[in-house]
């Protein structure tokens, strides 16, 4: 998808597929968190040596958008620190 994110950006951000990868951020397994998670970095980590493309940075603009829609702060806040009494 990131070698595409003119087209495919925009389409995961419609559809439902970024709540639920933000959704396994709170999973049990371990595993499966750190997996969402190097996914969520695979899909916005932007490449140093690609030339600069306005309609793609609008693109993972469109995407990181979508992904903070879902509450990933805050369900990265309380994966990183279960049982927090910081009142998230």
């Amino acid at each position: 998808m990131s070698q595409i994110p003119l087209i495919a950006y925009p389409e995961l951000a419609r559809s439902t597929a970024l709540s639920l990868l933000v959704g396994l951020l709170t999973h049990e397994n371990l595993d499966i968190v750190i997996d969402a998670i190097e996914l969520i970095h695979e899909l916005t980590d932007e490449d140093p040596d690609a030339e600069e493309d306005e309609g793609e940075d609008e693109a993972l603009k469109t995407l990181v958008e979508a992904l903070v829609r879902p509450v990933l702060f805050k369900t990265l806040f309380i994966t990183m620190f279960p049982g927090s009494e910081f009142g998230l």
